[in-house]
């Protein structure tokens, strides 16, 4: 038998962020967002033991970026990111890290 859920949990979320339009030759972006998620226990399937285990959520979760570029002399475009987060996907993580460009014109 299934019982609906009344909805406990509480996703809580402060986001700034910040662009640079390209001027004087450069250009940048950042941003961080901070999020507290509240997702406690609740038993959906009272006759399995195993539904208590690692099911309580309430943690601190963060991503931060930063991107810029800088135009270079003879017009070429050094650019470069930066991400770093906490987040469970590893898909999600496979941009982190430190990433340089060279782009001409």
């Amino acid at each position: 038998m299934m019982v609906n859920d009344h909805g406990s949990q509480v996703y809580k979320t402060f986001e700034i962020g910040g662009t640079k339009r390209m001027s004087s030759g450069w250009q940048a972006n950042v941003s961080f967002s901070i999020t507290k998620q509240d997702a406690p226990f609740t038993d959906l399937q009272p006759y399995n033991p195993n539904s208590e285990i690692n099911t309580a959520s309430n943690v601190w979760e963060y991503m931060g970026k930063v991107s810029g570029a800088y135009t270079l002399p003879f017009d070429v475009m050094l650019a470069g990111n930066l991400s770093a987060s906490t987040s469970d996907h590893p898909a999600a993580d496979s941009a982190d890290g430190c990433h340089v460009q060279l782009l001409g014109m």
